[in-house]
């Protein structure tokens, strides 16, 4: 098994600078890192498929997932109550709103408001529910598939611009540079980006 190479000193910041909350990009991570900020993205790509960044990134993640693990719970629990309760839970037998049941069933935290209007055939109640597609978004962030899927995207076109750039240079189909970038970086490269990049080997 080969051994993971140590992280350079601005390779480590850039893990430090991604898994601070402040971090708007990995473009900005790279330049807060000491890269230079003219080729910031195409630094801050190359860093994201390398398996031992990523493998830092990872564990600074965890433990920043770990000191807010309260707050976390917390959040993950009321979204995914949102995300995954019924709207059964709110009605009667006759599909008109309970509030009692409500409660009871624990549902009342997908209520968003309540407005209550009176007219002349008495009281009438309007209820809001939070939204079902966005809470299964944000649990998507919350649990970093949406960054994840983000940073491979961002990472697997900046390889393939790099790829086909070299292959006008050299004058050889872009398939023949790809085989040879594979050869050369492939046990660098993360195995989602690395199977998706040899899939254009054989299309």
């Amino acid at each position: 098994m080969t051994k993971k190479p140590k992280l350079t000193l601005k390779q480590k910041r850039f893990t430090e600078e991604m898994a601070n909350p402040s971090t708007s990009s990995a473009k900005e991570a790279a330049i807060k890192a000491g890269y230079s900020r003219k080729s910031a993205a195409e630094s801050a790509c190359e860093n994201l498929i390398k398996s031992n960044v990523v493998s830092e990134l990872d564990k600074r993640k965890a433990q920043a997932a770990l000191m807010a693990k309260i707050n976390q719970q917390q959040v993950l629990g009321a979204t995914a109550e949102i995300a995954f309760s019924s709207i059964a839970d709110l009605l009667d037998a006759d599909g008109n709103f309970d509030f009692r049941k409500a409660v009871e069933t624990g549902a009342d935290g997908l209520i968003k408001k309540i407005t209550r209007s009176f007219n002349q055939f008495g009281e009438n109640v309007a209820v809001e529910l939070y939204s079902r597609p966005d809470a299964l978004a944000k649990l998507g962030e919350y649990l970093g598939m949406k960054q994840k899927d983000k940073e491979n995207d961002d990472a697997l076109a900046q390889i393939k611009k790099q790829i086909e750039r070299r292959a006008e240079e050299k004058n050889v189909p872009y398939k023949t540079e790809l085989e040879d970038y594979l050869n050369l970086f492939g046990d660098d490269i993360r195995p989602e980006i690395k199977d998706d990049l040899a899939s254009d080997l054989i299309n």
